[in-house]
């Protein structure tokens, strides 16, 4: 069974291999034909395409892995501000054709990009996974890579910022409409949002650093979350009305959040151990707010 850095040592390899290849090939100021200039054209859309699953599935998994480490964080940060440097490039080389002027200046940026980032990936970032994750995990890592490449996006997509770690003590909240919906904090204390198995995690704007919460009403989802400054806040997704929105209370702890029909119920903990609710009803937006008020505790 392949291990991590099997997987992504081949990986590396490939690219590498492309890059030598586009930079020793013909060009169109060297008296390259049409041909050759068609064939130089196919190569940039294999590296497009390795270069993208490379990336998405490090991001995915691998990433994730690093930034839980002792350590691991600024390596991961590095790595994935690399690779969004990265996507850009490759999305403009991907659009131009070998005779246009820029082509031969982006595959020269790129080659020295590319080559530096498996530099600091194997020399920097192998080095201190291999002293935390054992044998059997980085087979498991590996397996998990590998799966992924099958249906990994083929194409870079530098409008969707790099999906930063979950943010340790905080859980996932979960909701049901058409599917299931998840809102989680990044480690950047910034919430995301994503319909499992269909998208991967958006930004949905908001600074927290506790677990939120989400609820769908009619129509639509709901979420809430408690503020830097110890307000609530809500959201309602999937309308068009998106944004953060002011429900005050002084909370701490995280949110908890139930609807029945077009009736929310949120729930947080005041900054001792009361337990307080603010009952909301969404037949109008603006919704209708209880105010906050205790209710346990």
């Amino acid at each position: 069974m392949p291990d991590v850095y099997t997987v992504l040592g081949q990986d590396h390899a490939e690219v590498k291999q492309m890059l030598a290849e586009l930079e020793n090939g013909p060009t169109r100021t060297g008296g390259a034909s049409t041909a050759q200039l068609e064939d130089r054209k196919k190569l940039v859309q294999q590296l497009v395409i390795a270069e993208s699953k490379h990336e998405a599935v490090e991001e995915e998994f691998f990433w994730p892995v690093v930034r839980d480490l002792s350590g691991g964080a600024e390596l991961a940060d590095h790595g994935t501000s690399q690779e969004q440097a990265a996507k850009l490039e490759l999305d403009r080389l991907d659009k131009l054709d070998p005779a246009d002027d820029e082509f031969e200046a982006l595959i020269r940026g790129i080659a020295k990009a590319g080559r530096a980032h498996i530099a600091f990936e194997e020399e920097k970032v192998w080095p201190l996974l291999r002293a935390k994750l054992n044998s059997s995990g980085a087979e498991n890592l590996g397996m998990q890579l590998l799966r992924a490449k099958d249906t990994a996006p083929t194409r870079p997509h530098p409008e969707v910022p790099p999906r930063p770690g979950i943010l340790k003590a905080t859980g996932p909240a979960a909701a049901a409409i058409n599917g299931t919906y998840l809102l989680v904090v990044g480690t950047n204390k910034q919430l995301y949002i994503a319909h499992a198995g269909v998208t991967g995690f958006t930004s949905a704007g908001g600074t927290t650093t506790v677990s939120p919460a989400l609820t769908s009403v009619p129509g639509a989802l709901v979420g809430f979350m408690r503020g830097t400054t110890n307000e609530a806040y809500y959201h309602k997704f999937l309308s068009t009305t998106p944004g953060w929105h002011s429900m005050g209370g002084t909370l701490g702890s995280g949110l908890a959040a139930a609807a029945l029909g077009t009736t929310t119920y949120t729930l947080g903990l005041s900054a001792g151990t009361s337990v307080y609710r603010d009952t909301g009803t969404w037949t109008t937006y603006p919704p209708k707010l209880s105010g906050w008020v205790k209710v346990a505790g």
